[in-house]
C-alpha cells in the first residue's frame, strides 16, 4: 500500500465527536470491548464489533458502512 496518513489540523478539526451521554450503552459496550481487545482477548473478533459499536454511535447508515470499512 505504501501510503501514510498524517495528522493534520486540517484533516480532523471538523471531525465530530460525538456526545458520550448520546448512548450510554453503546457508550458502555464499547468501553467493555476496548477493554477485552486490550487484555488481548478475542482481538479479530472484538475489532469486528467495536467497528459495528462506533458505526452504530455516529448513525452511519447501512449503505455507507461497507465503504468505510473498505468492503
Amino acid at each position: 500500500m505504501g501510503g501514510r496518513i498524517r495528522f493534520k489540523k486540517v484533516y480532523v478539526e471538523n471531525f465530530p465527536v460525538v456526545d458520550r451521554s448520546k448512548d450510554d450503552y453503546i457508550a458502555g459496550q464499547i468501553e467493555r470491548v476496548v477493554k477485552t481487545i486490550c487484555e488481548g482477548i478475542c482481538v479479530d473478533e472484538n475489532t469486528e464489533i467495536l467497528d459495528e459499536l462506533v458505526l452504530s454511535l455516529y448513525d452511519i447508515p447501512d449503505e455507507m458502512r461497507g465503504i468505510i470499512k473498505g468492503e
